[in-house]
């Protein structure tokens, strides 16, 4: 367990709430945006929870260590989906959702989800560091880019779509 006693998995939640939470209280959105930043959150949650699981399936990835791991597909060797990982999902979809214009602007999509990739593909480094993932099949960071870079894509479009 890093970060003097308290797992990875549990920090990355809690800075995925905490961004949330902050956004929610600077930007001070109105009630008639919560509905879309729900469902926006939930599609991205439940998008990376077949995803992951898909990964896990296809021998192309292994999360482990979680407090809280979801494998309702009771996939061998794999402990399952953190649910640490729907529970950043689901505030980065909402965090998407209240920042993100409601229209697809590709000028802003392009830039903005590469480097939520990176980031994304950043912080899968750290977990790989921490022997809490593990690639596999031929995985490599750079599929962690495009995966996310496409992603972040659809969840632009969608959110033009939910809101």
């Amino acid at each position: 367990m890093g970060l003097v006693g308290m797992s990875m998995w549990l920090f990355l939640m809690f800075v995925a709430i905490g961004v949330y939470i902050s956004h929610l209280a600077l930007l001070k959105p109105k009630e008639k945006l919560y509905n879309g930043m729900l469902k926006l959150g939930l599609f991205l949650a439940i998008f990376d929870f077949f995803f992951e699981s898909w990964g896990a399936w296809a021998g192309y990835w292994i999360s482990q260590g979680s407090l809280f791991p979801l494998n309702v597909f009771h996939i061998p060797g794999f402990e399952g989906v953190p649910a640490e990982v729907f529970v950043i999902a689901l505030c980065a979809g909402a965090t998407y959702s209240l920042l993100f214009p409601k229209k697809f602007v590709w000028r802003l999509a392009l830039p903005a989800n590469f480097l939520i990739a990176c980031v994304g593909a950043g912080i899968e480094s750290l977990l790989i560091s921490a022997n809490l993932l593990v690639y596999s099949g031929g995985w490599t960071s750079a599929h962690a880019v495009v995966a996310y870079f496409a992603t972040f894509l659809l969840l632009n479009w969608v959110n033009s779509k939910v809101s």
